[in-house]
């Protein structure tokens, strides 16, 4: 029988390899500080449903997508990502499929932020709702 020791990341992941258990720690932690610049969004089932929305100032929202998007570059080497940061008005979902297709998890969380967010700087509870505004209740909450 062969021992494994495995490394618990503060998220739940796991590793067999002590560095790169801190490696990921330590980009959750840059994540955090970037996503910590936004509002608290609720956690709750009437906010993913559609009962308002966050409004975002637009310097304080770019400063943050555009530095989410600098710490995504040094994982993917993609051209969305930069063509991401250069236009505000490219659909974040281009990112989001990558992120999912590489399944860096602090990354993607962070990211579904951004997916939810409309053309009116919004942060509704869900995507659903920043492409379709219509939909749910028009209240700012924040």
């Amino acid at each position: 029988m062969k021992t494994i020791t495995k490394f618990k990341a503060i998220d739940g992941i796991e590793f067999t390899n002590k560095n790169e258990c801190i490696k990921y720690e330590l980009l959750i932690d840059r994540v955090n500080s970037i996503m910590n610049t936004l509002p608290k969004h609720p956690d709750s089932c009437d906010f993913a449903n559609g009962s308002g929305y966050l409004q975002h100032d637009k310097t304080i929202l770019k400063n943050a997508k555009v530095a989410l998007l600098k710490i995504c570059k040094e994982y993917i080497d993609h051209k969305w990502i930069q063509i991401n940061i250069d236009d505000d008005s490219i659909h974040p979902s281009y990112v989001g499929r990558l992120l999912d297709d590489y399944g860096i998890k602090p990354l993607n969380s962070a990211w579904y932020r951004f997916q939810c967010i409309d053309s009116n700087l919004r942060e509704w509870g869900q995507p659903y709702y920043a492409n379709y505004p219509e939909k749910a209740t028009q209240k700012c909450i924040s």
